[in-house]
């Protein structure tokens, strides 16, 4: 059997899906159909990606469709949870990233690198910053109204001189990032040419994203937030995909 992860109002569970269920093209699109093996009350699941998915009633994805929207999920992960497997291949990204020094290592304690929790604007662009080996200067010029003289300033303010970030008033240095705002950063910072042009910069980084292989599944919802963990598994494929 394998164990799809679900959340709602009562609490994190896990609900038992035959391994033969397929799931349709409407998860990558950020909705999916409340089912025989979607149990009542939860409006979310977490897929192997971490991609979270709204339940719409109207649309469907039956077991046994042939479509070509449907992705069968078959044996590979038969009796694990996919919460645990979201984890196991977050925390693999967090260990590469800090055995670069790109990010701290917690490996004493792989709790500590908070894969589920949101990840604000100025933390990314230390990371981001760390990672495309830019050099920084110990200095702070408040061209943002809103960013303080502290650790935050040398990586926002490099950001803008190499052209990553705008030059607005303000930077909302403690604001979360979405999914596709972060893929559009590790794109401009590691100086990835993205291989779409469309009317969507949103799009654009998605597409690319995933034809380049650094995220598994195409999203349409721009809002979602982007959490740790999955900060930590686009820059480790960027990473190895910069030095091929």
């Amino acid at each position: 059997m394998l164990y799809l992860g679900v959340f709602g109002a009562a609490g994190d569970s896990y609900y038992v899906i035959n391994k033969n269920t397929q799931i349709c093209g409407e998860f990558i699109q950020g909705t999916a159909s409340k089912n025989n093996w979607v149990p009542e009350g939860f409006e979310s699941v977490t897929l192997v990606e971490g991609l979270f998915s709204r339940f719409n009633a109207t649309q469907s994805c039956q077991k046994g469709n042939t479509s070509a929207c449907c992705k069968d999920l078959g044996y590979r992960y038969a009796g694990v949870s996919i919460g645990q497997v979201i984890i196991s291949e977050n925390r693999s990204a967090a260990e590469y990233l800090a055995q670069k020094n790109i990010i701290v290592n917690h490996s004493l304690d792989p709790s500590n690198y908070l894969l589920d929790a949101d990840i604000s604007r100025k933390e990314l662009m230390k990371i981001i910053i760390q990672a495309s080996g830019i050099e920084t200067r110990d200095s702070c010029k408040n061209i943002f109204s809103d960013v303080e003289d502290d650790w935050g300033c040398k990586y926002i303010e490099t950001a803008l001189s190499q052209g990553i970030i705008a030059g607005n008033q303000e930077f909302r240095p403690n604001d979360s990032v979405t999914q596709s705002e972060a893929l559009k950063l590790v794109f401009q910072s590691l100086n990835i040419e993205k291989r779409y042009t469309t009317n969507s910069w949103q799009q654009d980084y998605i597409s690319s994203a995933f034809y380049l292989g650094f995220i598994n599944i195409k999203f349409s919802d721009y809002n979602l937030a982007a959490k740790r963990g999955y900060i930590f598994s686009v820059l480790e494929k960027a990473l190895k995909y910069k030095s091929k």
